[in-house]
């Protein structure tokens, strides 16, 4: 049957091979959440048999690029929604990101498996070095031109319960490997069957640790009992009426009120990412103003608001002050996004005019805020936290703060993916997240990935949730890219013995007759 339906996927070429290609990589994104279809994920082993059918690296290259280009088309549709927000002006973009982004990403696939072709002379080789290839793309994706490992496969096991938390031992980009490494062996499987248990070990050691931990957690009760509480507000406004000056009165005021809504208040209070439509220094008062009427007397206000430095740069910051209205600290956002907050290619005439005259700063280095009995904060400012190893070379904080504000995406997957990211954060970095987002989801998210209490997408509102102490240093954390290292060693090491092993038994089959002919 397997034989069958392998046959059946590799006899399809030309365009209608194609469009197999791209919806197979289409329903396989579907094992991401909030679908969370985990049989989807074994799409991956069709999409592995079509790139095993062609000997030809072109042919590879754009059968990978193909399911790519399904997968991220289908998983990111919910960017083209920020199209749609306010007027018009920005709908000629709409081609760009609805099929050119999904390209653009698509051709990391694409040169993985053109990779794994060069350097592959065999089939069950060429399994092995596919893994080892398309993770490495994973990681280029994630690292390259500024980096965005949005969706990467290893998402799809915060799906899958307790193997979620693998990320802890070797991280997303190991735990990356470790997925196409499985995907290789379920190929192999039925014809090469000691050869894939072997390639296997590594998983298997990988899924009884993530086991292990998972079994290990103390409920949500025992590590939340007795410990200090935060409140995050979330005001829910929307987009197009969010730097609207004639109704800034009235969202400082439902932030205030909530903030305010039941009491004891909290020592800190957080509001999402440019909570306050202003800009310091020069609104420096109204900051001050909103600290002292949301936060208690002896408390602080945590906030997003943006700044303009001595030299007019422009800067997405968060700002803690005291319930006095003393500014305390400012960081700024150190990974910005490209066309959202900067725009890479000034040079194109025209390009004030489309995308504004004036980019974001990045901030120089991190500076974490001193929360008092919180401990040291560390603030990422919105899609900051999808970066994994963030915090290398870098203290280490007894809280992670995500202010965020996906009101550009409106009730898509996008707002969830963006959630679902900061728990696999939790869980590589053993550190609570607080997230605080303008229109959701708003979350209190355990150093284990689990959601403490949260506020729904669309929803006005708070929740004060009681503060986990951060866990001692996951295995990732004390070693960092040690696991991700390790599983693309393996990967590789194992390929090159196949290749050498077919070679071996290739020369073997001639006779030192027709050697010397």
């Amino acid at each position: 049957m397997i034989s069958q339906a392998r046959n059946w996927v590799q006899r399809h070429i030309g365009w209608r091979g194609l469009l197999l290609d791209f919806s197979l990589g289409g329903v396989a994104s579907l094992s991401l959440l909030p679908a969370g279809i985990l049989p989807a994920a074994l799409c991956f082993i069709p999409i592995f048999w079509r790139l095993l059918d062609v000997t030809s690296k072109k042919a590879a290259f754009l059968r990978a690029w193909m399911a790519a280009t399904g997968w991220f088309s289908i998983s990111l549709y919910w960017i083209s929604h920020s199209l749609f927000v306010g007027d018009a002006a920005f709908l000629f973009m709409l081609p760009f990101s609805a099929l050119g982004l999904p390209l653009f990403l698509g051709i990391f696939w694409g040169s993985g498996a053109f990779f794994a072709r060069l350097i592959a002379s065999s089939e069950t080789a060429y399994a092995v070095m596919l893994a080892l290839c398309l993770g490495t793309a994973e990681l280029a994706r994630g690292t390259l031109l500024t980096g965005f490992p949005w969706n990467a496969p290893a998402h799809i096991l915060l799906a899958a319960g307790p193997f979620a938390q693998s990320g802890a031992f070797i991280g997303q980009y190991g735990v990356n490997f470790a997925f196409f490494g499985l995907i290789a062996v379920l190929v192999i499987l039925p014809t090469k069957r000691q050869v894939a248990i072997s390639l296997c070990l590594p998983v298997i050691l990988l899924c009884g640790l993530s086991l292990w931990r998972a079994a290990s957690m103390p409920p949500l009760e025992v590590l939340t009992d007795g410990r200090p509480t935060v409140r995050l507000v979330q005001p829910n406004i929307p987009q197009a009426d969010k730097w609207d000056r004639q109704k800034r009165p009235l969202h400082l005021a439902e932030l205030q009120d909530l903030s305010r809504l039941t009491y004891p208040l909290p020592q800190l209070v957080i509001w999402p990412e440019t909570a306050i439509a202003g800009v310091l220094p020069k609104e420096t008062e109204l900051l001050r103003e909103s600290a002292r009427s949301a936060a208690a007397f002896d408390g602080m206000l945590l906030t997003g608001m943006l700044r303009f430095d001595e030299s007019d740069r422009l800067y997405n910051s968060a700002v803690l002050a005291s319930g006095d209205g003393t500014v305390l600290a400012i960081t700024d956002k150190l990974h910005l996004v490209p066309f959202g907050e900067y725009v890479p290619i000034r040079q194109i005439p025209f390009i004030d005019a489309i995308a504004g005259a004036i980019d974001f700063t990045a901030g120089q280095q991190p500076q974490m805020f001193d929360a008092g009995g919180f401990g040291q904060l560390e603030v990422l400012i919105c899609y900051e936290v999808i970066f994994p190893g963030f915090l290398h070379s870098r203290p280490r904080p007894a809280i992670i703060v995500n202010l965020t504000n996906d009101a550009w995406f409106g009730h898509t997957a996008g707002p969830y993916q963006h959630l679902h990211q900061a728990r696999a954060r939790a869980i590589e970095e053993g550190l609570p997240i607080l997230r605080v987002a303008n229109t959701g989801i708003t979350a209190g998210i355990d150093p284990y990935g689990r959601i403490i209490k949260s506020l729904q997408l669309g929803e006005s509102g708070l929740i004060d949730v009681a503060v986990p102490k951060a866990l001692a240093p996951p295995v990732f954390v004390q070693y960092r890219w040690a696991g991700t290292i390790f599983m693309a060693l393996w990967l590789l090491g194992f390929g090159i013995w196949l290749d050498q092993k077919v070679q071996k038994r290739q020369i073997s089959k001639v006779s030192p007759t027709k050697m010397e002919l």
